[in-house]
């Protein structure tokens, strides 16, 4: 006080009103400083028309308050503010409410390159087929597929079926992330995402959401995407601090699908970190993160064959490995065939048919690849095909032989 009385003595001058500070205002200041002792705040010092306080852990994001005489006060608040936003704006997500390690397990081997409201259905079903993951380590794979068929990847599958068998025969789950990373299947990203939200481990599982919220909140540069990830995830370690893994992990993933925008402008006036962040403040949001040049994908041009006999068509399996491994198809031919020529190629095979319907062309487009289809029904007058597969019953496609979605587009009736 003695300090202020001064200086008012230096300027003479100036009206009680232009005093740095109102009596009202320095009690303010000094229950604040009562305060920052009490939560850990660190005093940086005050001028004219200006406050500062910053929390002396690092990690926080910056939100300015303003009095009505335009003092600002710029503060830095713990991580607890955001997960007050998560708790109140959270999505209710099913393995949400009973976050078990399979659960985790479970959703995350789905939603990998797929959105959530796809995986949604998915996982209902598969926790109604396999409540437990020693009820999935008895299935077999024909059997995952038929539940998976439509969800694309299916390596997936493949890979969640293996990795509960060995799960299973181990008698538990296992607890740390390198156990976890031993299991067939389970990536870097998984094993944290199932650390941190099941077991509550100090670990940060970054998806395209964390890459997201973190390149645009540091404006981080970085075009390489395993330097992003590793930027991203000491990032958002130093943030964690002593909050929950699994809710701070899952505030994260919400905030980058909910507010912080894959496709378009982000939702910047409802981000709880707007005033930290970098690019909210340059108004530079959609250079972040920067973006890949997209190599055009790998065009497949191919004829496929729906040979039909009365009520049964013909379908064969997959290989076991590569692109669809072990799922159901028609017999197909690497090049497009105008149906002269398919007809002619029928004839030298032998084979018998009545008739042959151009059916529509379908196009499916997989992450690297464009199968570009012409399929022909063929009515054929015998079951002798030159070709291996088997012949099923029309009612059984898809309910007992997985088909991926490539062919499904294809209307047996034109």
């Amino acid at each position: 006080m003695d300090s202020l009385q001064n200086d008012a003595n230096k300027h003479p001058n100036r009206s009680d009103s232009c005093l740095p500070f109102s009596p009202f205002f320095i009690l303010f200041c000094k229950k604040l400083i009562l305060l920052s002792k009490l939560l850990d705040f660190r005093l940086i010092g005050y001028r004219r028309f200006k406050v500062k306080i910053e929390l002396a852990k690092s990690s926080e994001h910056l939100i300015t308050l303003t009095n009505k005489r335009h003092y600002d006060i710029h503060m830095t608040f713990s991580t607890s503010s955001f997960l007050k936003w998560y708790i109140k704006n959270q999505r209710i997500l099913p393995w949400r409410e009973d976050p078990t390690p399979y659960h985790v397990y479970l959703s995350e081997m789905m939603l990998q390159q797929t959105q959530v409201k796809k995986v949604l259905p998915y996982y209902i079903r598969f926790l109604e087929a396999y409540p437990s993951i020693d009820s999935l380590a008895s299935a077999t794979l024909k059997e995952v597929n038929l539940l998976w068929q439509g969800l694309g990847y299916y390596s997936r599958a493949k890979n969640l079926l293996e990795g509960a068998k060995t799960i299973a025969k181990l008698h538990s789950f296992p607890h740390s992330k390198e156990d976890l990373l031993k299991i067939s299947g389970i990536g870097e990203y998984t094993a944290k995402a199932i650390c941190a939200i099941a077991f509550h481990q100090k670990e940060i599982a970054v998806d395209g959401n964390l890459i997201r919220v973190y390149s645009r909140f540091q404006e981080d540069k970085e075009k390489n995407l395993s330097l992003l990830k590793r930027n991203a995830e000491a990032f958002f370690k130093k943030a964690l601090q002593k909050e929950d893994p699994s809710s701070f992990n899952q505030a994260l993933m919400d905030l980058g699908e909910m507010v912080c925008l894959p496709n378009g402008m982000p939702l910047c006036a409802s981000c709880p970190l707007k005033e930290g962040c970098k690019a909210y403040k340059h108004s530079t949001q959609l250079l972040y993160p920067p973006k890949k040049e997209k190599k055009e994908r790998k065009q497949v041009d191919m004829t496929v064959l729906l040979f039909r006999y009365q009520d049964q068509i013909f379908i064969h399996k997959r290989e076991d490995k590569g692109l669809l491994a072990s799922l159901y198809e028609y017999p197909n031919v690497p090049k497009e065939l105008e149906k002269s020529e398919l007809e002619r190629n029928l004839k030298e095979q032998g084979i018998l048919f009545s008739k042959i319907l151009s059916l529509r062309k379908e196009k499916h487009a997989f992450s690297h690849i464009l199968w570009k289809m012409t399929p022909y029904r063929i009515e054929t007058e015998a079951l002798d095909i030159p070709y291996p597969g088997e012949w099923i019953a029309l009612k059984d496609l898809g309910t007992r032989y997985p088909m991926p979605s490539a062919f499904k587009k294809i209307k047996i009736e034109n």
